[in-house]
């Protein structure tokens, strides 16, 4: 653990960035499963360092014998890569319900006919904070709308998951076979933190019809068996969170639709010295892809 000009030791830390519409269901003592809904090509799905990210893709469909008739009734879909995150210390947040869509759950999710990208599975982190928020109105959402432990009046598009860590060669994403999908960088001090960062996306790269977080909010509904709720206006005043973490550069809070400006203003910028940008926070974007959240 490295030291800064007060002697004192720098707090290893790794920020973890959930873009758009990644369900995240508390599983009590395991933590956090965080599922990335796939809808097709309207999102970019993506994973690892600010702006150097690979593409998550699902594992192809798996090959058993079968009768041919039964593939055509029933062709083999892909099925979710599944990873973990190692190396980091639990902690013990929970979702804000005040800032989250969240329904209570009898059982994890199992919804065959939802396509997903990933199931990540996440230690409880040391702390939680939200960016790109829209203010939802309580007519928005029809149905039996008491099954959500709180009735939010903010929808959170990016929720970041703070943990802390001993050595950041041992930080890393995993999938089940135990492959390495992202490995944590060295960390850079800022402040009193050494900080590392990994980003995970499932959002449009463009700007989409406004209608499309509806089908969205409602799709992840569909995913957690909610069938007796229902988004019926997906329209929510833009929230602005002039909330700063340390080390978090200009953009990375942004949605990745407005990411790019953010990124060329944040080179001009430095090229002309006039920001500093290390510890720039805050939020961007045109859109809120938020879905709704569960609970065991």
């Amino acid at each position: 653990m490295e030291k800064n000009p007060d002697n004192k030791p720098l707090i290893d830390t790794l920020f973890v960035f959930l873009h758009g519409l990644i369900t995240l269901v508390d599983v009590n003592k395991l933590g956090f499963l965080a599922y990335m809904l796939d809808v097709g090509e309207d999102h970019r799905y993506l994973c690892g360092n600010w702006l150097l990210e690979r593409e998550v893709k699902a594992n192809p469909p798996q090959s058993y014998p079968i009768l041919m008739d039964e593939v055509k009734a029933s062709p083999p879909q892909p099925y979710p890569t599944r990873m973990q995150l190692v190396g980091v210390h639990a902690g013990h947040a929970k979702l804000d319900e005040g800032l989250n869509f969240i329904v209570k759950l009898s059982a994890q999710p199992n919804s065959p006919e939802i396509p997903l990208r990933a199931v990540i599975t996440l230690p409880r982190p040391r702390k939680i904070y939200y960016y790109n928020q829209g203010l939802m109105h309580k007519e928005c959402c029809g149905g039996t709308t008491s099954r959500f432990s709180k009735y939010p009046t903010v929808v959170s598009g990016l929720r970041v998951f703070e943990y802390r860590f001993d050595d950041y060669r041992e930080v890393a994403l995993v999938n089940e076979h135990g492959r390495c999908i992202w490995e944590c960088a060295k960390p850079a001090p800022s402040g009193r933190k050494n900080v590392a960062t990994v980003h995970i996306y499932d959002e449009p790269q463009e700007g989409l019809s406004g209608d499309h977080n509806l089908r969205e909010f409602n799709l992840s509904l569909k995913f957690l068996g909610v069938t007796d709720i229902e988004l019926r206006d997906s329209s929510a005043e833009r929230q602005i969170n002039d909330l700063v973490l340390p080390g978090v550069l200009a953009g990375e809070t942004s949605t990745l639709d407005e990411r790019d400006p953010a990124v060329r203003m944040l080179f001009q910028a430095r090229r002309h010295k006039i920001f500093d940008f290390s510890d720039a926070g805050g939020a961007g974007g045109t859109q809120v892809c938020g879905g709704v959240n569960g609970a065991m």
